[in-house]
C-alpha cells in the first residue's frame, strides 16, 4: 500500500462538498469547521492530475497544507468511505499538526500529489495517530509532599526531573519547535532553548511526581523569569503513564506563586 501527500491551501480555489449540498471555497478555517462539526459530504471527490496513474484503491492519504505553516491536518483513503475514522484522525490532526517545516525535510509539497511512500515509515513515527506516548518507566506512586525535589530518595528525583523535561521536548518537537536541551548544564536559569523561525522561548522544567505544585527554585530562575521569552513548564505525574504539563509565563509565575526562600548561601565577611 502506497502513501500520498495531498496539498490543498486557500489560493487554489478548491472546494469541500457538504453533507445538505453546499459547498465551502477550501480554507484552513472551513476545512476545520467540516471536519470539527462533522459535515463533510460521505463522498466528495477530490481529483488529482499528478501521479494519478501510479495511485490505488485504498492507498493513503494525507491532507497537507502550508497555509499558515501547519502541515499534516487530514487523513484519507483512494475511493473507499471511512467516513468517521477519517474524520477522527482530521480532528486529531488539526489539534496537533505534523508541522510543515518537518514534511519539508522530506518532500517538497507543490500544487500535486506528491508520493510520500519512501518516507511513510519515517513519517508514521511523528503522526501522534500512531506514535507511542513517552514513558520513562511504569511508576506511578505519589511522594509523600507529592512535589518536587522534597524527598530523600534522590535518584527518583533524578528520574522525574529527566522523565519532566523528555516529555516537555516531545511536547515542542511535536509542534515543530526545535529544542536545544544543553542550556539545563549552562547555568543560565532554563533548561531548553526552544526556537521556532524568529520565535524563541526559554523554557525552564520542574518535574512533580504528584499532583501538588510545589517544586524548588533556584536565585537564577527566578532572575531569568523576568525576560520576556522565558516560560515555565511544571509536569505532574512525570513517572506516570499520562504526565501533565502546566505552563506560566515569568510574569504570571511571580504572580501566581509564593516564592519562599529555603536555602541561603553563606560567604565569611572580610
Amino acid at each position: 500500500m502506497a502513501a500520498w501527500l495531498y496539498p490543498i491551501s486557500e489560493r487554489a480555489g478548491r472546494r469541500l462538498g457538504l453533507k445538505d449540498g453546499r459547498t465551502w471555497l477550501i480554507s484552513v478555517d472551513t476545512y476545520r469547521t467540516a471536519v470539527e462539526r462533522r459535515l463533510l459530504a460521505e463522498r466528495d471527490d477530490w481529483y488529482i492530475t499528478t501521479n494519478f496513474h501510479n495511485v490505488r484503491q485504498h492507498d493513503d492519504v494525507y491532507i497537507y497544507t502550508g497555509d499558515q505553516d501547519l502541515g499534516i491536518i487530514g487523513y484519507a483513503r483512494v475511493n473507499k468511505v471511512v467516513q468517521d475514522d477519517d474524520l477522527e484522525k482530521c480532528s486529531s490532526l488539526l489539534k496537533d499538526p505534523v508541522p510543515a517545516k518537518l514534511l519539508r525535510r522530506l518532500v517538497a509539497p507543490r500544487a500535486a500529489v506528491v508520493n510520500l511512500t519512501p518516507h511513510a515509515r519515517r513519517l508514521k513515527r511523528f503522526l501522534h495517530l500512531t506514535r507511542k506516548r513517552i514513558s520513562p518507566n511504569k511508576e506511578t506512586t505519589v511522594s509523600s509532599t507529592g512535589g518536587s525535589g522534597f524527598g530523600r530518595d534522590k535518584e527518583r528525583n533524578r528520574r522525574v526531573e529527566l522523565a519532566a523535561v523528555r516529555a516537555v521536548i516531545a511536547y515542542y518537537s511535536s509542534k515543530g519547535w526545535d529544542v536545544d536541551p544543553d542550556y539545563q548544564k549552562k547555568g543560565q536559569g532554563f533548561d531548553l532553548l526552544c526556537q521556532r523561525g524568529s520565535e524563541i522561548k526559554l523554557v525552564e522544567v520542574k518535574g512533580v511526581s504528584g499532583n501538588k505544585v510545589s517544586f524548588p527554585i533556584t536565585a537564577g530562575e527566578v532572575r531569568a523569569s523576568d525576560r520576556l521569552n522565558f516560560v515555565l513548564h511544571v509536569v505532574l505525574r512525570a513517572l506516570s503513564k499520562e504526565p501533565k504539563i502546566l505552563r506560566w509565563s515569568g510574569k504570571q509565575m511571580k504572580k501566581d506563586f509564593d516564592l519562599t526562600a529555603i536555602q541561603y548561601f553563606a560567604t565569611l565577611k572580610s
